[in-house]
Protein backbone atom coordinates (compact mmCIF):
# COMPACT_ATOMS: atom_id res chain seq x y z
CA UNK A 1 0.00 0.00 0.00
CA UNK A 2 1.46 3.55 -0.33
CA UNK A 3 2.29 5.64 2.66
CA UNK A 4 -0.67 6.78 4.70
CA UNK A 5 -0.34 10.29 4.23
CA UNK A 6 -0.29 9.80 0.48
CA UNK A 7 -3.56 8.83 0.12
CA UNK A 8 -5.33 11.62 0.24
CA UNK A 9 -4.23 13.29 -2.93
CA UNK A 10 -5.72 10.20 -5.24
CA UNK A 11 -9.31 11.10 -3.35
CA UNK A 12 -9.51 14.42 -3.17
CA UNK A 13 -8.78 14.77 -7.07
CA UNK A 14 -12.08 13.04 -7.30
CA UNK A 15 -14.02 16.61 -6.40
CA UNK A 16 -12.96 17.73 -10.03
CA UNK A 17 -15.77 15.30 -10.92
CA UNK A 18 -17.99 15.88 -8.09
CA UNK A 19 -17.22 19.19 -7.03
CA UNK A 20 -19.78 18.68 -3.66
CA UNK A 21 -18.00 16.22 -2.12
CA UNK A 22 -16.36 17.05 1.27
CA UNK A 23 -12.86 17.41 0.70
CA UNK A 24 -12.15 16.43 4.54
CA UNK A 25 -14.38 13.59 4.06
CA UNK A 26 -12.33 12.48 1.09
CA UNK A 27 -8.79 12.85 2.85
CA UNK A 28 -10.10 11.21 6.25
CA UNK A 29 -11.71 8.64 4.15
CA UNK A 30 -8.72 7.56 2.27
CA UNK A 31 -6.61 7.09 5.68
CA UNK A 32 -9.46 5.34 7.55
CA UNK A 33 -8.14 1.63 6.36
CA UNK A 34 -4.76 2.78 8.12
CA UNK A 35 -6.03 4.65 11.14
CA UNK A 36 -5.56 1.88 13.33
CA UNK A 37 -1.45 1.29 12.77
CA UNK A 38 -1.75 5.24 14.14
CA UNK A 39 -3.96 4.71 17.42
CA UNK A 40 -1.53 1.51 18.20
CA UNK A 41 1.81 2.92 17.43
CA UNK A 42 2.56 -0.61 15.38
CA UNK A 43 1.98 -2.25 12.21
CA UNK A 44 -0.51 -4.35 13.53
CA UNK A 45 -4.56 -4.52 12.02
CA UNK A 46 -7.80 -6.18 12.90
CA UNK A 47 -10.62 -5.05 10.87
CA UNK A 48 -9.11 -1.86 9.52
CA UNK A 49 -9.52 -3.00 5.70
CA UNK A 50 -13.10 -3.72 6.09
CA UNK A 51 -16.42 -2.70 5.62
CA UNK A 52 -16.87 -3.17 9.85
CA UNK A 53 -14.09 -1.84 10.56
CA UNK A 54 -14.95 1.69 8.20
CA UNK A 55 -18.10 1.73 10.27
CA UNK A 56 -16.97 0.40 13.56
CA UNK A 57 -13.24 2.17 13.85
CA UNK A 58 -13.22 4.49 10.70
CA UNK A 59 -16.09 6.55 11.64
CA UNK A 60 -15.98 7.61 15.00
CA UNK A 61 -12.32 8.69 14.20
CA UNK A 62 -12.78 10.30 11.69
CA UNK A 63 -15.66 12.50 12.89
CA UNK A 64 -13.15 13.55 16.34
CA UNK A 65 -10.24 13.95 14.14
CA UNK A 66 -12.31 16.40 11.44
CA UNK A 67 -13.78 18.68 14.10
CA UNK A 68 -10.17 18.21 16.45
CA UNK A 69 -8.16 19.29 13.68
CA UNK A 70 -10.37 22.12 11.76
CA UNK A 71 -11.12 23.53 15.53
CA UNK A 72 -8.20 23.24 17.72
CA UNK A 73 -5.13 22.43 15.78
CA UNK A 74 -5.12 24.44 12.77
CA UNK A 75 -5.22 27.80 14.50
CA UNK A 76 -2.27 27.02 15.94
CA UNK A 77 -0.33 26.22 12.74
CA UNK A 78 0.87 30.09 12.33
CA UNK A 79 2.54 29.91 16.39
CA UNK A 80 4.78 26.56 15.01
CA UNK A 81 5.71 27.54 11.59
CA UNK A 82 8.77 30.22 11.30
CA UNK A 83 8.41 33.64 10.10
CA UNK A 84 10.81 33.40 7.31
CA UNK A 85 9.30 34.20 3.86
CA UNK A 86 5.63 34.80 6.06
CA UNK A 87 4.96 30.85 6.04
CA UNK A 88 3.07 32.08 9.53
CA UNK A 89 1.00 34.81 7.90
CA UNK A 90 0.27 32.17 4.87
CA UNK A 91 -0.78 29.47 6.78
CA UNK A 92 -3.08 31.88 9.06
CA UNK A 93 -4.74 33.12 5.68
CA UNK A 94 -5.12 29.48 3.67
CA UNK A 95 -6.21 27.02 6.50
CA UNK A 96 -9.54 28.47 6.73
CA UNK A 97 -12.21 28.59 9.49
CA UNK A 98 -13.38 26.35 11.71
CA UNK A 99 -15.36 23.14 10.68
CA UNK A 100 -18.95 21.84 10.93
CA UNK A 101 -21.21 20.31 8.11
CA UNK A 102 -24.62 22.20 8.20
CA UNK A 103 -27.70 19.90 8.85
CA UNK A 104 -28.42 16.81 7.98
CA UNK A 105 -27.38 17.54 4.10
CA UNK A 106 -23.82 18.62 5.11
CA UNK A 107 -23.32 15.10 7.30
CA UNK A 108 -24.62 13.34 4.84
CA UNK A 109 -22.18 14.31 2.08
CA UNK A 110 -19.60 14.21 4.74
CA UNK A 111 -20.17 10.70 5.43
CA UNK A 112 -20.47 9.64 1.44
CA UNK A 113 -17.12 11.75 1.04
CA UNK A 114 -15.91 9.30 3.68
CA UNK A 115 -16.69 6.03 1.89
CA UNK A 116 -15.70 7.30 -1.09
CA UNK A 117 -12.14 8.34 0.22
CA UNK A 118 -11.78 4.43 1.72
CA UNK A 119 -12.89 3.10 -1.38
CA UNK A 120 -10.35 4.64 -3.19
CA UNK A 121 -7.81 3.52 -0.30
CA UNK A 122 -8.47 0.03 -1.17
CA UNK A 123 -8.36 0.41 -4.77
CA UNK A 124 -4.85 1.92 -4.15
CA UNK A 125 -4.10 -1.22 -2.43
CA UNK A 126 -5.23 -3.82 -4.60
CA UNK A 127 -2.63 -2.22 -6.77
CA UNK A 128 0.28 -2.51 -4.59
CA UNK A 129 -0.28 -5.71 -2.23
CA UNK A 130 0.19 -9.34 -3.42
CA UNK A 131 -2.92 -10.82 -3.99
CA UNK A 132 -4.29 -7.29 -4.90
CA UNK A 133 -6.59 -7.50 -8.36
CA UNK A 134 -4.08 -5.27 -10.02
CA UNK A 135 -1.24 -7.95 -9.50
CA UNK A 136 -3.02 -10.57 -10.44
CA UNK A 137 -3.71 -9.05 -13.84
CA UNK A 138 -0.30 -7.97 -14.57
CA UNK A 139 2.06 -11.18 -13.43
CA UNK A 140 4.74 -8.65 -14.39
CA UNK A 141 4.25 -6.76 -11.37
CA UNK A 142 5.07 -10.39 -9.05
CA UNK A 143 8.74 -9.96 -11.01
CA UNK A 144 11.77 -9.00 -8.51
CA UNK A 145 13.76 -6.38 -9.53
CA UNK A 146 16.67 -5.51 -7.94
CA UNK A 147 15.64 -7.36 -4.83
CA UNK A 148 12.26 -5.64 -4.74
CA UNK A 149 9.13 -7.14 -6.20
CA UNK A 150 7.31 -4.66 -8.93
CA UNK A 151 4.11 -4.22 -7.31
CA UNK A 152 6.01 -2.68 -4.24
CA UNK A 153 8.32 -0.29 -6.58
CA UNK A 154 4.66 0.55 -7.66
CA UNK A 155 4.43 1.18 -3.98
CA UNK A 156 6.42 3.54 -3.51
CA UNK A 157 5.82 5.20 -6.89
CA UNK A 158 2.33 6.22 -5.10
CA UNK A 159 3.61 6.86 -2.17
CA UNK A 160 6.46 9.52 -3.78
CA UNK A 161 3.81 10.81 -6.43
CA UNK A 162 1.50 10.97 -3.80
CA UNK A 163 3.89 13.34 -1.19
CA UNK A 164 4.87 15.17 -4.10
CA UNK A 165 1.86 16.59 -5.55
CA UNK A 166 0.54 18.66 -2.49
CA UNK A 167 4.15 19.82 -1.69
CA UNK A 168 4.96 21.42 -4.95
CA UNK A 169 0.92 22.94 -5.29
CA UNK A 170 1.69 24.44 -1.73
CA UNK A 171 4.83 25.85 -3.35
CA UNK A 172 3.06 27.27 -5.79
CA UNK A 173 0.93 28.54 -3.95
CA UNK A 174 3.00 29.83 -1.79
CA UNK A 175 5.02 31.85 -4.62
CA UNK A 176 1.46 33.17 -5.78
CA UNK A 177 0.39 34.44 -2.16
CA UNK A 178 4.18 35.95 -1.58
CA UNK A 179 3.44 38.02 -4.86
CA UNK A 180 0.39 38.97 -3.99
CA UNK A 181 1.00 40.08 -0.62
CA UNK A 182 0.54 43.92 0.70
CA UNK A 183 3.86 45.31 0.57
CA UNK A 184 2.96 46.91 3.89
CA UNK A 185 2.94 43.23 5.62
CA UNK A 186 6.77 42.40 4.26
CA UNK A 187 8.85 45.00 6.46
CA UNK A 188 7.86 43.92 10.09
CA UNK A 189 10.59 41.94 11.35
CA UNK A 190 8.41 40.41 13.99
CA UNK A 191 6.03 37.94 13.51
CA UNK A 192 2.22 38.99 14.41
CA UNK A 193 1.49 35.65 15.87
CA UNK A 194 3.41 36.89 19.24
CA UNK A 195 5.41 34.04 20.82
CA UNK A 196 5.87 30.35 19.49
CA UNK A 197 8.21 29.45 22.25
CA UNK A 198 5.05 27.50 24.43
CA UNK A 199 3.42 25.81 21.44
CA UNK A 200 6.62 24.90 20.11
CA UNK A 201 8.36 23.34 23.09
CA UNK A 202 4.68 21.28 24.54
CA UNK A 203 4.96 19.56 20.70
CA UNK A 204 8.45 18.17 20.85
CA UNK A 205 8.14 17.46 24.53
CA UNK A 206 5.07 15.97 24.14
CA UNK A 207 6.14 13.80 21.15
CA UNK A 208 8.97 12.84 22.77
CA UNK A 209 7.67 11.65 25.70
CA UNK A 210 5.18 9.70 24.00
CA UNK A 211 7.59 7.89 21.98
CA UNK A 212 9.77 7.37 24.44
CA UNK A 213 7.20 5.41 26.06
CA UNK A 214 6.66 3.49 22.76
CA UNK A 215 10.10 2.31 22.64
CA UNK A 216 10.28 1.26 26.00
CA UNK A 217 7.66 -0.82 25.74
CA UNK A 218 8.15 -2.76 22.27
CA UNK A 219 9.91 -5.97 21.57
CA UNK A 220 10.94 -4.63 18.41
CA UNK A 221 12.38 -1.20 18.43
CA UNK A 222 14.57 -1.40 15.79
CA UNK A 223 11.84 -2.00 12.79
CA UNK A 224 11.66 0.75 9.97
CA UNK A 225 8.11 0.26 9.32
CA UNK A 226 6.98 0.33 13.28
CA UNK A 227 9.65 3.39 13.65
CA UNK A 228 7.92 5.74 11.07
CA UNK A 229 4.54 5.22 12.54
CA UNK A 230 5.17 5.88 15.97
CA UNK A 231 6.82 8.58 14.90
CA UNK A 232 4.19 9.65 13.22
CA UNK A 233 1.74 9.50 15.44
CA UNK A 234 3.59 10.79 18.29
CA UNK A 235 4.11 14.44 16.32
CA UNK A 236 0.58 13.94 15.70
CA UNK A 237 -0.07 13.80 19.36
CA UNK A 238 2.35 16.66 19.66
CA UNK A 239 0.35 18.86 17.67
CA UNK A 240 -2.74 18.47 19.23
CA UNK A 241 -1.27 18.92 22.84
CA UNK A 242 0.31 22.28 21.55
CA UNK A 243 -3.20 23.13 20.29
CA UNK A 244 -4.39 22.22 23.80
CA UNK A 245 -1.75 24.41 25.47
CA UNK A 246 -2.56 27.25 23.20
CA UNK A 247 -5.98 27.26 23.01
CA UNK A 248 -5.79 27.91 26.78
CA UNK A 249 -2.52 30.19 26.91
CA UNK A 250 -4.68 32.70 24.84
CA UNK A 251 -6.87 33.53 27.64
CA UNK A 252 -4.43 34.37 30.24
CA UNK A 253 -5.83 32.87 33.06
CA UNK A 254 -4.31 30.14 35.23
CA UNK A 255 -7.26 27.90 34.96
CA UNK A 256 -7.36 27.46 31.10
CA UNK A 257 -3.72 26.70 31.34
CA UNK A 258 -4.09 24.45 33.79
CA UNK A 259 -7.29 22.87 32.52
CA UNK A 260 -5.40 22.67 28.92
CA UNK A 261 -1.99 20.64 30.60
CA UNK A 262 -5.02 18.34 32.11
CA UNK A 263 -6.13 17.35 29.01
CA UNK A 264 -2.68 16.15 27.80
CA UNK A 265 -2.51 14.60 30.51
CA UNK A 266 -5.76 12.63 30.10
CA UNK A 267 -5.03 12.12 26.07
CA UNK A 268 -1.43 10.75 26.95
CA UNK A 269 -3.03 8.54 29.89
CA UNK A 270 -5.11 6.78 26.67
CA UNK A 271 -2.63 6.97 24.62
CA UNK A 272 -1.13 4.54 27.16
CA UNK A 273 -4.06 2.26 27.51
CA UNK A 274 -4.21 2.11 23.72
CA UNK A 275 -0.80 0.71 23.45
CA UNK A 276 -1.75 -2.03 26.01
CA UNK A 277 -4.84 -2.69 24.18
CA UNK A 278 -2.85 -3.29 21.14
CA UNK A 279 -0.60 -5.69 23.08
CA UNK A 280 -3.81 -8.28 24.03
CA UNK A 281 -4.69 -8.16 20.07
CA UNK A 282 -3.04 -10.73 18.67
CA UNK A 283 -5.57 -11.83 16.44
CA UNK A 284 -9.12 -10.97 15.52
CA UNK A 285 -11.20 -13.14 18.23
CA UNK A 286 -14.33 -11.35 19.46
CA UNK A 287 -13.10 -10.47 22.88
CA UNK A 288 -9.74 -8.73 21.99
CA UNK A 289 -11.58 -7.11 19.28
CA UNK A 290 -14.56 -5.53 21.11
CA UNK A 291 -11.39 -4.16 23.40
CA UNK A 292 -10.37 -2.64 20.59
CA UNK A 293 -13.40 -0.68 19.45
CA UNK A 294 -14.61 0.19 22.67
CA UNK A 295 -11.13 1.60 23.26
CA UNK A 296 -11.36 4.00 20.11
CA UNK A 297 -15.00 4.97 20.65
CA UNK A 298 -13.73 5.91 24.24
CA UNK A 299 -10.66 7.55 22.72
CA UNK A 300 -12.80 9.38 19.39
CA UNK A 301 -15.71 10.87 22.50
CA UNK A 302 -12.75 11.74 24.61
CA UNK A 303 -11.16 14.04 22.10
CA UNK A 304 -14.75 15.19 20.67
CA UNK A 305 -15.31 16.42 24.00
CA UNK A 306 -12.09 18.14 24.86
CA UNK A 307 -11.60 19.47 20.93
CA UNK A 308 -15.20 21.30 21.48
CA UNK A 309 -14.71 22.82 24.46
CA UNK A 310 -10.89 23.76 23.82
CA UNK A 311 -12.64 25.23 20.44
CA UNK A 312 -15.57 27.11 22.25
CA UNK A 313 -13.69 28.10 25.03
CA UNK A 314 -16.46 26.73 27.39
CA UNK A 315 -15.33 25.70 31.00
CA UNK A 316 -14.04 21.80 31.48
CA UNK A 317 -15.94 19.11 33.77
CA UNK A 318 -13.91 19.49 36.32
CA UNK A 319 -12.75 22.25 38.91
CA UNK A 320 -8.75 23.06 39.86
CA UNK A 321 -8.69 24.62 42.97
CA UNK A 322 -4.70 25.89 44.72
CA UNK A 323 -2.15 28.84 44.48
CA UNK A 324 -1.51 28.67 40.39
CA UNK A 325 -5.70 29.22 39.38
Amino acid sequence: MPFTLSHPVYAVVLRKTVPSFSFTGLALGSMIPDMEYFMAMDTFKTIGHSIPGFLLLGLPLSISIAYAFHNVMKPVVPRLLPSAGGLDRYAAQRLGGRWKPEGVTGWFVFLISLFIGYLDHLFLDGMSHTGGWLVNEFPGLRRTVAGIKGYSWLQYFLSLVGLAIPLRWLYKDWLKWRKNEPQVVRPLRRSPYGRKFGPRFMLLLSAAMLFTLKMKLTPYPADNVMLLVSSSSALLFGWYAASLFHSGSLRGAGMQRMSALLALLAIMAVFKAARAAAGMIVDSSIPQLVLWIAFIWTWSAAVWIISRRAAEGAGWPWKIRGRFV
